[in-house]
């Protein structure tokens, strides 16, 4: 039997980081817990078609915590120029690779610092499933949205 005596527990306090999880568990897993890379791709691009998102103003738009690039690529699909930001380099590098040629900007950033990284008003913001969860507080959530509304074009 195998023992793991000194190994740190990936569920420590805040299961040690948001970054430190990812890195170390989720990144390498992520698209097969999804049902895998295929299978979420088409579920986002229907999630966005049956809502009729489609560019109407600058087409600019920003994926918050985009990990390996499930809503990212549907969007820039759609021709939005999308910037997909998240903390883990696996997943974007991930994203990167089943972009193809689709243009879509990568950041390697904490997404609560998305204004620092897009500076133009931006048609729409996107921040999918679980990805507020990781944020610290309701207060972080909350100038999350406070920066998220005042970063969008008029009627954005």
């Amino acid at each position: 039997m195998r023992r793991c005596r000194n190994r740190q527990s990936t569920w420590t306090s805040a299961m040690a980081s948001v970054e430190e999880h990812y890195d170390r568990l989720l990144a390498d897993v992520y698209s097969w817990m999804y049902g895998g890379w295929d299978a979420a791709l088409a579920r986002y691009t229907e999630f966005f078609a049956a809502r009729g998102i489609a560019p109407r103003q600058s087409g600019r738009v920003v994926d918050l915590g985009a990990g390996c690039g499930f809503q990212a690529i549907p969007l820039a699909r759609l021709k939005f120029q999308v910037t997909a930001i998240d903390l883990d380099r696996k997943l974007l590098a991930e994203l990167e690779v089943h972009a193809g040629g689709e243009r879509i900007e990568t950041v390697c950033a904490d997404l609560v610092e998305f204004r620092r990284h897009v500076r133009e008003p931006l048609e729409l913001v996107v921040c999918m499933v679980d990805t507020l969860l990781h944020l610290d507080s309701k207060d972080v959530v909350e100038r999350l949205f406070t920066d998220v509304f005042a970063s969008l074009e008029p009627s954005g």
